[in-house]
């Protein structure tokens, strides 16, 4: 139904009004009437005329009647006929005969007047006008005071109309609020605004002015689109409402005015329809809340989680990690201290190669714990610098010497020189510098695998500071890498300490150091390339230039000294007249493990599945049954419960390269007797078999081990690739040398037939990894890490563990490189040569 606009209402409300004054007025004579004014006139010349004819008539001059009426109708435009009738109506004068003229209506237009002589009627004038109106319903139309109330009413609502539209915008609709309503909303902590269908603001609330910064006036009136609104989405959130004629509810908005804390304020806006009586929408309510301490609160909150994740995630990197450095070292430092303890040592040079081994081991554990402290001074503020006069050029020299021997180890060159010349004594602590100096040296012979490491000293007179460049020709880094090497406990990612091992402390230390001195360190990286370490250091006030000459070139070209290992003596477990079955599926094990046994004066016998473990043990007598849980056919596991449920009563030992407690429970639970894991210890394993079997054990000297040098254990971080051009291929520096008795043929030949079965394995390894068979892959990785160990390869094993870890924590996506780094591993190992009986 169709229903008038409240303004179209009050419009018609005042014309009505109008009108209905205009009409009292005309009824009560105020205003004059026009129409009742000329029948006024008509009627008293009408009279004038009728008492002119009577005194004509009396005066018995009746001929002059009719000259006078003609007379008169000529000169009366209005006067359209006129007649003299005697009292019978009988027509005695007659001026333009009457037309339709009719005895029983009388109108404005046709008008009769009695003519008496004296008190008796003598006759009537009749009188017809002309008619300035037509007849009927037109001729009611046509009364003009009808015409003038209609035009003044069309025209006046027309008028009242546009004022109301004109005023009514103009108008304060906070004005017509009561002021105890008023009050109200000003006294709410979230903003309120009223606005139209053009989306003015017809009412604001303080709250919301406040918000805005403007006052409450001027926002009167304002589109809101003026106001810098930012939201997440094209449309503001009113418009949408008013399109859709649908509220809104929680959307997030953006107001550049700060809070007092200096933040942008985050708006929370509400909408809700405003509908008319008629159901038409009007316009919209808005609610506005300040979320902007909320949304600060919640981004703290993610950023706090995302920093704890990263924390949470580099601490149990750097704990693995630091539990594999740590474990390295202390290995070496038990493995040959016992060697010693047990007097196995029968040379001199041996026992000072092993006791050098084992400074150096304790010296990097010494390390490794001072990095430790040394982050926990700087993180606590606690650390404390010394700032004395120190020599620049002694301190490059001494690290470039002490780094020389790894940087030999390696085949890279090491080098040290100055652009230009640079002070003798400089102000700063020595021992910082010379930390930090080798912290950035010690890292860029770690991973560089050829090439050359060089020091570059500079002296800057205007800045009055030194800087030392450290330039290697490395792997290089991402810029995403160069963002976070400088954090604590963070290498430059995951596969960093997979190949090169260490900490991921040094670099945060080395940084901090720098800081503390009043300087600071900076790297620019190429991945690829190489890196460029910029340590800058204020110097004080200099003391005299040195030469550039005298900083002499190092050149890292010296080999590793091959050192003597121990022979196998001191106790000894005696195994005569004991009989061991040994189920291994790799050749090396069985291999070692009855060679061990064997000289330990035991009957050995081998299998290589679980499935003739079983079959043998239940045909022959034994004492005992080495038991690999990991073979073909049959493994480990289902052998030992298959032998139990056969009644087999002896002691099954496990074997396995799985250390963990889930995997010694797991043996247990199948029936084993104990649990050993690989690679073989063989002090562990003989005195394992003492202890299960009841035996004894006597000091002797093994028989037929002759002494044989043997390369120092490799620390796990060492440099996979390319060994240096200048090095002898038979002892380069990159060389995999086992770890056995080599100089003994039957340790010989289990590293000749390791190395000839790792080689048959390649193919199915590189098969595996091309068609992404992950189960076939961890088979040969769980082999590699075994029997690398068994034959005295213990880098084999870590490398076979870093794989092993990197498939469960991301899957196949690092095999490609894990692949091609066990290529180049294999390729470097040092097969030592056979006599001729043992060559086939």
């Amino acid at each position: 139904m169709f229903r008038l606009s409240a303004k179209s209402r009050l419009a018609f409300g005042l014309v009505s009004l109008a009108i209905s004054l205009l009409v009292v007025m005309l009824a009560t004579g105020i205003l004059p009437d026009a129409e009742k004014q000329l029948l006024s006139d008509r009627g008293e010349f009408c009279e004038s005329l009728a008492i002119s004819c009577s005194q004509l008539a009396s005066d018995g001059a009746m001929s002059s009647i009719e000259p006078m009426l003609t007379a008169v109708v000529a000169r009366s435009p209005s006067l359209q006929s006129a007649a003299l009738l005697d009292k019978q109506g009988k027509s005695l004068v007659s001026v333009n005969h009457h037309v339709g003229w009719r005895q029983d209506r009388a109108s404005a237009d046709r008008v009769e007047v009695p003519i008496y002589n004296g008190s008796s009627p003598w006759g009537a004038l009749q009188l017809r006008f002309h008619s300035d109106k037509p007849g009927g319903l037109l001729g009611f139309l046509h009364n003009g005071w009808l015409r003038i109330l209609c035009f003044f009413g069309a025209t006046s609502f027309l008028v009242f109309r546009f004022y109301l539209l004109v005023m009514l915008e103009h108008l304060d609709p906070s004005q017509a609020i009561p002021d105890r309503v008023r009050s109200a909303l000003d006294n709410l902590t979230e903003g309120i605004v009223v606005m139209d269908k053009r989306e003015r603001i017809v009412l604001a609330n303080r709250a919301f002015a406040l918000l805005t910064g403007l006052p409450e006036k001027k926002l009167q009136g304002m589109k809101m689109g003026r106001l810098p609104f930012v939201g997440n989405e094209d449309t503001a959130p009113w418009t949408r409402a008013l399109n859709d004629n649908v509220g809104v509810e929680g959307a997030i908005l953006h107001l550049p005015n700060k809070d007092p804390q200096g933040i942008p304020r985050t708006l929370m806006v509400n909408v809700a329809m405003v509908w008319g009586t008629d159901g038409v929408p009007r316009g919209v309510l808005t609610s506005w809340e300040d979320i902007t301490v909320l949304e600060q609160n919640k981004r703290e909150l993610r950023d706090a989680k995302e920093t704890a994740e990263l924390a949470n995630r580099a601490k149990s990197e750097f704990l693995a990690n630091m539990s594999h450095e740590i474990r390295t070292p202390m290995n070496a430092v038990l493995g040959f201290t016992d060697l010693i303890r047990r007097g196995l040592v029968v040379d001199a040079d041996e026992q000072q190669s092993h006791l050098d081994l084992i400074y150096s081991s304790g010296e990097h554990l010494l390390n490794l714990i001072n990095d430790i402290l040394d982050l926990s001074k700087v993180e606590s503020g606690k650390m404390e610098v010394e700032i004395t006069d120190c020599d620049p050029h002694a301190i490059l020299q001494e690290v470039t010497t002490v780094l020389g021997v790894r940087a030999d180890e390696k085949g890279v060159v090491l080098s040290c020189g100055s652009d230009g010349p640079i002070p003798t004594k400089i102000q700063s602590d020595p021992a910082r510098l010379r930390q930090i100096v080798t912290n950035l040296v010690g890292n860029a012979i770690k991973f560089t695998d050829e090439g050359a490491v060089r020091i570059q000293a500079t002296y800057d007179p205007q800045s009055r500071q030194l800087i030392v460049d450290v330039l290697d020709t490395g792997c290089g880094m991402s810029p995403d890498a160069q963002a976070k090497i400088f954090d604590p406990f963070v290498q430059a990612d995951s596969t960093v300490t997979r190949k090169f091992g260490g900490t991921g402390l040094g670099l945060s230390i080395s940084r901090k150091f720098a800081e503390a001195l009043g300087g600071n360190l900076t790297v620019t990286s190429e991945l690829g390339t190489g890196s460029v370490f910029r340590l800058c250091l204020p110097t004080g006030i200099p003391v005299g230039p040195v030469d550039p000459q005298q900083f002499a070139l190092l050149d890292g070209t010296r080999r590793p000294a091959r050192r003597a290992e121990a022979t196998t003596a001191g106790k000894l477990v005696q195994l005569h007249d004991v009989r061991i079955l040994v189920a291994d599926d790799s050749a090396a094990n069985r291999k070692l493990v009855q060679l061990v046994l064997g000289r330990a004066g035991a009957d050995v016998a081998t299998v290589t599945n679980g499935q003739e473990a079983v079959e043998i043990a239940s045909r022959q007598a034994f004492d005992l049954v080495l038991m690999d849980m990991q073979m073909p056919v049959m493994d480990g596991y289902a052998a030992t419960s298959e032998l139990r449920q056969r009644g087999f009563k002896l002691p099954i030992l496990a074997l396995t390269a799985n250390a963990m407690k889930g995997d010694e429970d797991k043996c247990l639970a199948a029936g084993c007797s104990g649990f050993l894991t690989k690679p073989i210890k063989i002090d562990h394993l003989l005195a394992t078999l003492a202890e299960v079997l009841g035996l004894s054990t006597e000091p002797r000297q093994l028989t037929e081990l002759p002494p044989t040098e043997l390369p120092a254990q490799q620390p796990p971080h060492i440099a996979i690739g390319a060994t240096s051009p200048q090095s002898e291929p038979a002892t380069a520096a990159g060389a995999l040398v086992s770890e056995l008795p080599t100089d003994d043929p039957d340790f010989a030949e289990i590293v000749v037939e390791f190395a000839e079965r790792l080689n048959e394995r390649l193919a199915d390894i590189r098969k595996s990894v091309e068609s992404n068979e992950g189960k076939t892959l961890r088979e040969h990785l769980h082999w590699l890490r075994g029997s690398g160990g068994t034959a005295g390869f213990p880098q084999l094993t870590e490398f076979a563990e870093q794989w092993q870890g990197e498939l469960r924590r991301t899957g196949a996506s690092a095999n490609a490189s894990y692949l091609a780094e066990l290529e180049r591993l294999a390729g470097r190992i040092e097969v030592p040569a056979l006599p001729s009986e043992h060559t086939t």
